[in-house]
């Protein structure tokens, strides 16, 4: 196995997870929402015991993105491709970020009422992901 064969499989090992504990983090929300009948309770409890997840699987595919792009020898010949899905990797950092800071501001101030947010970030999140993963499919097309 080259070094690029399995940076390819970290990253995608890495990509699989993080989509894993986004469907995840719905399906729990939903289901405490049933049992509590507090939307913004329910979405904070479950993303926030998968935070050390997905903080894992965001930094192996930012570490293991870099060092392919570094070891490759730069972007690939669909470049237009490439920086959409640059761009949607930015947004989806900076809508992570953002979950994340409030799901800290909600364990320090305990307003529960900031996971109104969490139901909105958490599905920019996952159409993020989406749009990265469909650009990236058609910049690296042989």
């Amino acid at each position: 196995m080259s070094l690029h064969q399995f940076l390819l499989a970290l990253h995608l090992l890495a990509m699989g997870a993080g989509v894993g504990i986004g469907l995840g983090n719905v399906i729990n929300a939903r289901i405490a929402v049933r049992h509590s009948g507090d939307i913004a309770k329910g979405l904070a409890l479950h993303r926030a015991s998968m935070l050390p997840y997905s903080d894992t699987a965001i930094t192996v595919l930012l570490v293991t993105g870099g060092l392919l792009i570094w070891f490759s020898g730069g972007v690939p010949g669909q470049e237009s491709w490439f920086h959409a899905k640059m761009a949607a990797v930015v947004l989806l950092m900076v809508f992570y970020v953002t979950l994340r800071v409030t799901v800290g501001q909600m364990r320090r101030t305990g307003n529960m009422a900031l996971g109104k947010r969490l139901a909105v970030i958490g599905p920019l999140i996952s159409l993020m992901a989406a749009v990265t993963v469909v650009c990236a499919v058609m910049a690296f097309s042989v």
